[in-house]
């Protein structure tokens, strides 16, 4: 019987123990890059966007309320049941969009988390394939900065409707001049002397 030799099968194992190894090594080094990307990294996403919608949201409310203050004490309407009303409506208004504003703001928390996410899962294909651990841990760590900072805001539109249609029906009502007794509407020349109102 011949002995010794089996033929490389040793070689192929030990070949074989060294690239697995190696693709655990570049599993570990996207894993490592990556560490930073957990909950807390998440939640602070939703509190960064809220943080910068908040202020917007506040600044449009405030413009409408003071638009709103405005048209009612033209017209007298300032403590009455319609100017509560009024001041009501925008109040559910101001709801409705702290609302939209919270969603959206979970919304780039989820964005975020499937980014990064999406690029860890990339990357350790990529260390599966190449069996290059550096290559892998370079490429991980390039993601990583570029996923840091989540996905870029879309700007708030315009969270209110147009003014309150008392506002508006009533500064159409203000048109009207008790000193020459008769309607001026927007836009139009004063018609002092033509047309009185009749009670």
């Amino acid at each position: 019987m011949c002995g010794g030799g089996d033929g490389g099968a040793a070689e192929s194992r030990q070949m074989e123990i060294d690239r697995q190894n190696r693709i655990k090594a570049g599993i570990t080094a996207v894993n490592e890059a990556f560490s930073g990307f957990d909950d807390s990294f998440y939640a602070k996403q939703k509190m960064n966007y809220n943080a910068w919608a908040t202020p917007q949201l506040n600044r449009q409310y405030n413009q409408q309320l003071d638009q709103l203050r405005y048209g009612l004490a033209r017209t007298g309407l300032g403590s009455s049941s319609a100017g509560a009303k009024a001041k009501g409506d925008l109040t559910f208004d101001m709801n409705v969009a702290s609302q939209q504003i919270a969603s959206q703001a979970k919304d780039y928390e989820m964005k975020t988390r499937g980014q990064v996410e999406g690029a860890r899962a990339d990357l350790i294909s990529q260390a599966v394939s190449t069996t290059d651990p550096q290559h892998a841990a370079n490429r991980a760590l390039s993601a990583a900065t570029a996923n840091s900072s989540g996905p870029g805001y879309t700007p708030l539109g315009a969270l209110f409707g147009a003014a309150s249609p008392i506002v508006a029906n009533n500064m159409m009502l203000n048109a009207y001049n008790p000193n020459n007794q008769v309607f001026n509407y927007p836009g139009q020349p004063s018609q002092k002397g033509r047309g009185k109102v009749v009670d």
